[in-house]
């Protein structure tokens, strides 16, 4: 596994802190290579018996199977008032393992770290035992950079058809591993049938009685389906209702939030631009991996726009930024990119082939008077700059060859 430095440069200064360090993203994207990476660096400086690392999901690890073996195991382990360094992966698959972890914050010197796929780790049960006292750190799948990092390791060559084969079949680490289209499309839709549709069901069915997982199927499959596109629940709800009149408004709104909360797709709110303020309705949502998109989408059009919004979307996310969408009172702003308070404005757009494409995307910009950086990303080669906007190859974007500026 490549060093992933873009996430370790921000949990290094915590790794001293009393704070509970909460490692979460979608399942397989790299949150237990990466705990493992913090344990490595910290070693460096620790004494080994102050480290304590528990996989859960190991099988020699099998006893702990309760929140009273794990503070057990744990506490068996602390022979001194020296600092110990906690590493517990794959802590939901202990049920209730809140209190545990605070009380092992409470009575114990420790840095505790702790990842996870479920939504519990980001839930009120946790946010009400920890309040004020855990700093979270979502995981994303690589970057395209990371995956050319990876490729390059693995002495695998690379080329423009690397991006292509990055919208298509995504990034989770472990499918750069396989050979071939066909083992692809198996590993991933193992991870979507038995690995992140388990996390949301398990979720699901808690809130629930008489759950419908075809239900939940189906709009996973639509949100997925329809990435980079606006919409709000009530518009998936009425979709859906159009075909089975059983359907229930809240139960997709329910069904929505915990999709969202199982890290499989992400909600970007739009900002009403003029008016400085969130509107509560018409957000979009984007897939966080495409390769799980393209193993369940139906539609055979593929509007490459969305694609590469998606794209840059997770990318954004990946470097920490906050992202909404800009709404003008003539139409849309792809993206409002938040770094440190300060921002800039993107448009995504394939190709300008065309001068209406041209005046379209740079056009966009006209309704605003904010004097923060305004761009527009494509996959075109030669720099179509104007008017004050800048206009940048997306490739070159993601191999950091050219940066955002914020103001």
């Amino acid at each position: 596994m490549i060093k992933r430095e873009m996430y370790l440069e921000k949990i290094r200064p915590f790794y001293d802190s009393s704070l509970v360090k909460v490692i979460v993203g979608i399942r397989r994207c790299g949150k237990s290579e990466l705990l493992k990476q913090i344990v490595q660096e910290i070693r460096q400086t620790t004494d080994a018996q102050h480290i304590i690392y528990l996989p859960l999901d190991n099988d020699e690890l099998s006893f702990i199977n309760s929140p009273q073996a794990l503070s057990k195991h744990i506490k068996e382990q602390i022979k001194d008032e020296s600092k110990y360094f906690i590493f517990i992966d794959e802590i939901q698959l202990i049920n209730g393992f809140e209190k545990t972890i605070g009380s092992l914050k409470s009575h114990t010197n420790s840095s505790i770290f702790i990842t996870g796929s479920n939504s519990k780790l980001l839930a009120k049960e946790l946010s009400t035992l920890l309040s004020g006292r855990y700093v979270a750190f979502r995981i994303q799948p690589f970057t395209y950079q990371e995956s050319i990092e990876y490729l390059t390791q693995k002495q695998i060559s690379t080329s423009e058809d690397t991006f292509y084969d990055f919208c298509k079949w995504g990034s989770l680490p472990q499918r750069f591993d396989m050979q071939g289209e066909a083992q692809i499309r198996v590993f991933l839709e193992g991870v979507y049938a038995s690995v992140v549709l388990h996390d949301i069901l398990e979720r699901a069915q808690e809130g629930r009685a008489n759950f419908n997982q075809n239900l939940l199927r189906r709009i996973i499959d639509f949100l997925l389906d329809g990435t980079g596109q606006t919409f709000s629940a009530r518009n998936v709800f009425n979709k859906l209702r159009s075909s089975d009149s059983s359907v229930q408004a809240q139960e997709v709104y329910d069904d929505i939030e915990y999709i969202v909360n199982s890290f499989c797709v992400s909600k970007c709110p739009r900002y009403d631009i003029k008016g400085k303020e969130i509107l509560q309705f018409y957000e979009k949502y984007y897939a966080t991996d495409l390769g799980l998109r393209t193993i369940t989408k139906t539609n055979l059009e593929t509007d490459l726009s969305l694609v590469l919004e998606t794209v840059l979307y997770n990318e954004f996310i990946a470097r920490g930024y906050d992202v909404l969408v800009g709404k003008t009172y003539k139409g849309e702003v792809d993206f409002i990119v938040i770094n440190e308070g300060k921002k800039c404005f993107v448009q995504v757009c394939y190709l300008l082939a065309t001068q209406d494409t041209i005046n379209r995307e740079f056009g966009a910009y006209s309704p605003i008077s904010d004097a923060s950086p305004k761009y527009v990303l494509s996959m075109d080669k030669f720099d179509l700059s104007r008017e004050g906007i800048t206009h940048v190859n997306i490739i070159d974007f993601l191999l950091h060859k050219k940066e955002l500026i914020f103001s």
